[in-house]
């Protein structure tokens, strides 16, 4: 797995322990990391194209795209 991120919320940075992300894995609380940054997904989840089931299989994970093809 990933190594976390860096989440930026108001122009801040700060960094994300792996721990934390794998925290937040259900559908009413679910985080990403792509290409190194850490996303909280929750409320796009029904807005994603692909759908909320789609979003919520990857929560608490390493979503880039290069990492899921490997």
């Amino acid at each position: 797995m990933g190594k976390g991120g860096k989440a930026v919320e108001n122009g801040l940075s700060k960094q994300i322990p792996w721990d934390d992300v794998k925290n937040h894995n259900k559908k009413d609380d679910s985080w990403l990391v792509i290409d190194g940054k850490v996303y909280n997904v929750t409320n796009f989840m029904k807005k994603h194209p692909g759908g909320a089931r789609v979003m919520s299989s990857y929560g608490g994970q390493d979503a880039t795209v290069n990492h899921l093809l490997i």
